[in-house]
């Protein structure tokens, strides 16, 4: 039996598209420039996606300048 937490992390990874984003993090740090690039979602679409990945906990994120980068 699944608990809740592991049940909303499915949820959360269920998404096609936070999954692949999932997949690209667990390679390399990327900031969202990079993201748009390897996924050819839109800036706006990928960055709600990332704002439900770091809710859940599942990516960190890191300032440098005018750029975010995100890593797992």
């Amino acid at each position: 039996m699944l608990t809740s937490v592991e049940a909303d992390l499915l949820q959360v990874l269920s998404s096609p598209l936070r999954l692949r984003i999932v997949s690209l993090l667990a390679r390399e740090t990327l900031c969202t420039t990079h993201l748009v690039e390897e996924t050819g979602a839109r800036q706006t679409n990928l960055s709600n996606h990332l704002k439900v990945l770091r809710e859940a906990g599942v990516v960190d994120t890191e300032p440098c300048g005018n750029y975010t980068y995100y890593r797992l």
